[in-house]
């Protein structure tokens, strides 16, 4: 009997024992709406990992990515790699280069397969190994060779990066150039890539070097991103200029924008970027001002970010619009459950998920409490509520969400209601 068949005699069993009877003619749910719904978790998953990994928790993105890996789903590959990225970015470099093996060995034609290299290459140099080469690969050899003379000699080193930034070379070749001359550090390599981001010769090279002028902080590299911001429409430029922004934590500037931008998605994303700084008191002031609800949509989906779920729960227990609250409830379970419980630890959110599910009526919101405990990985909550519940839908709603979670106790209530 395959998994799916077993699910679908769970959601009939739970649906039958919830009205209090067993009909020859009830129906389990579709098999398409459990692969719905498990697309739905894997998504989740990767969605969730994304975000802690922006925020630099890469111990949860490590684990939520390995949860991806585990389901099996067509983002393994990418899983590997930002799991690899993660071990690095967190002091480990031996087991990202064990992943980034792993990686090459499962995935032979991924496309991440040229992040990855690019990673290897980073990871080595920074332990103070040289990456064997390619025998075919001149570009890697003059790079080598390159970052080794700016050490050695930067004023004869820099001429010939620029050059290349310059020249008719490939587009890769361009983009480790740019990373090799950012790792100098003189304001002669900065005269370089402020040039370079303030053209509009080679849009993908302009973004990259707006990015790295974001990672070097520094008052004149960001005096340069705000002139290219306010002087460009093009768009993708500005989001550029707003991830740069959040990487130096110029949290300021990204309020200002917050507050000032009237193109709806770069409002967003500076919002978002605003978030990833950890700026919870200004993220909360600019909620509390904001008129629009779209807007203050944008700002709760982003808030988990910040660890503060008290806040969270304030509007998901306070708020009077239906979308406001949801979107509180589902910042929540953004947050997740376990050690991630946020600034009042599980325990308060836990309580405070419950409390809502239990003094509303509004079918939707508890649904919303529903997916955020499943989402959390509340297996017992969970169990908890099916047993008080007496609403057929919301009792599927909870089984659906056990039988999608990878818990002793959730399969234990599988295994005794399907024996019911």
């Amino acid at each position: 009997m395959s998994k799916t068949t077993i699910l679908a005699l769970v959601l009939l069993a739970g649906t039958a024992t919830a009205q209090g009877r067993a009909s020859a003619e009830q129906e389990a749910i579709p098999l398409e709406e459990l692969a719905a719904h498990g697309s739905a978790l894997q998504a989740s998953h990767y969605e969730q990992a994304t975000e802690a990994l922006d925020r630099g928790a890469y111990e949860r993105a490590i684990e939520l990515f390995e949860q991806v890996i585990a389901a099996r789903e067509s983002r393994g590959d990418a899983a590997r790699y930002w799991i690899a990225y993660a071990r690095y970015r967190s002091g480990d470099p031996a087991a990202a280069l064990a992943r980034l093996g792993e990686l090459r060995a499962v995935f032979a034609t991924s496309k991440w397969l040229d992040d990855a290299r690019i990673l290897e290459v980073e990871i080595r140099a920074a332990s103070g190994q040289v990456a064997e080469p390619e025998a075919d690969d001149d570009e890697q050899l003059r790079l080598y060779a390159l970052n080794s003379l700016l050490h050695v000699d930067s004023e004869r080193a820099l001429p010939l990066l620029e050059g290349i930034l310059r020249g008719e070379e490939s587009d890769e070749m361009k983009s480790r150039a740019l990373l090799v001359l950012m790792q100098s550090g003189s304001e002669t390599a900065l005269d370089i890539v402020a040039e370079l981001a303030l053209s509009e010769a080679d849009g993908e090279l302009r973004t990259q070097a707006l990015r790295h002028l974001g990672m070097s902080g520094g008052e004149r590299a960001t005096a340069i991103l705000e002139e290219v911001y306010s002087s460009t429409t093009d768009v993708e430029v500005k989001q550029a200029i707003l991830q740069a922004y959040m990487m130096s934590g110029d949290s300021e500037r990204l309020l200002r924008l917050a507050r000032s931008e009237t193109d709806k998605e770069l409002r967003v994303n500076a919002i978002r970027a605003l978030a990833m700084t950890g700026a919870s008191d200004e993220l909360w002031e600019l909620y509390e001002q904001e008129a629009s609800i779209e807007a203050k949509q944008a700002i709760l989906q982003s808030m988990f970010m910040t660890g503060k779920s008290r806040r969270l729960l304030e509007v998901a227990r306070t708020e009077s619009n239906l979308a406001l609250r949801k979107a509180a409830i589902h910042g929540l379970a953004m947050i997740g459950g376990g050690e991630h419980g946020g600034e009042g630890g599980k325990d308060e959110m836990l309580e405070g998920l419950i409390a809502i599910y239990s003094s509303e009526s509004d079918p939707e919101l508890r649904g919303a409490v529903l997916q955020a405990l499943w989402m959390r990985g509340d297996a017992g909550p969970l169990v908890d509520l099916f047993n008080q519940e007496s609403d057929p839908e919301l009792r599927k709603q909870i089984v659906q969400g056990l039988s999608m979670m990878e818990s002793e106790e959730a399969i234990e209530f599988l295994i005794r209601l399907i024996e019911r």
